[in-house]
């Protein structure tokens, strides 16, 4: 009837189609040899844009602000595009201010010690492309370092500390 989808907003899911050409005279469109007069077929709609959540590889450690890494920490993108949906079409990711980049295998932050903001965002097949997202992640390769310190009064004898109970 002359409408679309942008006049007459439809939900998402799969639709069943009519279609038949007619000119404002009347005119009837013609099957070609072979065709039938009508055509069927099916039409998805997809409005919704993927989604995608950060998953970092053990060890590590989730404080209320930052995702700490340690050596060996990778870094993976997942993403889903609800359904019906056209499917993942694109995810990509960028530290800092830095323009996006694909992402294609697991990956790690480039330096030790400092707090990255890592962008990341995924779009489907017909355009739709979730809003940024971002998480703060830091790599610490440093073990941490142990000190015995006791306390007086104590007494060394060969390998051995004596210590009283109030020491």
């Amino acid at each position: 009837d002359g409408t679309n989808l942008a006049e007459n907003p439809a939900f998402d899911g799969t639709y069943r189609y009519k279609v038949v050409a007619e000119d404002p005279a009347g005119n009837r469109s013609r099957p070609a040899e072979g065709e039938a007069q009508e055509g069927f077929g099916q039409i998805f709609i997809d409005r919704l844009a993927p989604q995608t959540k950060v998953v970092i590889s053990a060890p590590i450690y989730k404080d209320a602000n930052k995702n700490w890494m340690a050596n060996g920490s990778r870094i993976r993108l997942e993403s889903v595009d609800p359904t019906p949906g056209s499917g993942v079409a694109t995810v990509q990711y960028a530290f800092g201010d830095a323009a996006f980049i694909p992402f294609t295998e697991p990956f790690t932050v480039p330096m030790e010690n400092i707090d990255y903001t890592l962008r990341y965002q995924s779009g489907d097949a017909v355009g739709n492309r979730e809003k940024e997202q971002s998480a703060t992640v830091r790599l610490d390769k440093t073990a941490p370092k142990t000190e015995i310190s006791v306390g007086e009064p104590k007494v060394g004898v060969g390998d051995a500390t004596w210590i009283s109970p109030v020491t």
